[in-house]
């Protein structure tokens, strides 16, 4: 009885530690986030305050949002990946090149999902296969 007594202290000891270490990890990613995110609206906020409306500017903003978003950020930084490969450009156009690319790869998906959903209408099955693998495919 007394090994077993010990044995439930050191897990629930154990437990405990790794519960603490879990939410101190969550609390210091959270703050790593939101500095990053600070950090990258500032740089955008500066480098679009001279032309507020040119193209520029909103693909700028547009890549910001992207960047916030969970689903479509890794596909974001791939593409920049690619950009930065492919060109010297500086960081201004390297993110604005980047949103303009995303957005028309977004568009282009959400068009192609609901041609294809509109063409399989009568068959709910080859609807759902349709727009999964429209969406898988990018």
């Amino acid at each position: 009885m007394d090994t077993q007594a010990l044995m439930i202290g050191v897990l629930s000891m154990s437990g405990v530690l790794f519960a603490f270490i879990l939410i101190a990890f969550m609390v210091i990613r959270n703050k790593n986030k939101k500095s990053q995110k600070n950090a990258l609206e500032r740089s955008i906020r500066e480098s679009t305050s001279k032309s507020k409306f040119s193209k520029t500017a909103f693909f700028q903003k547009v890549y910001l949002k992207l960047a916030t978003t969970p689903i479509i950020k890794r596909y974001l930084f791939k593409v920049r990946m690619r950009f930065e490969l492919v060109g010297n450009d500086d960081e201004y156009n390297l993110r604005a090149a980047a949103g303009k690319a995303t957005l028309k790869a977004i568009i282009i998906t959400i068009v192609a999902s609901l041609v294809l959903m509109y063409i399989n209408r009568e068959n709910l099955f080859m609807m759902i296969v349709s727009v999964i693998r429209s969406f898988s495919c990018c």
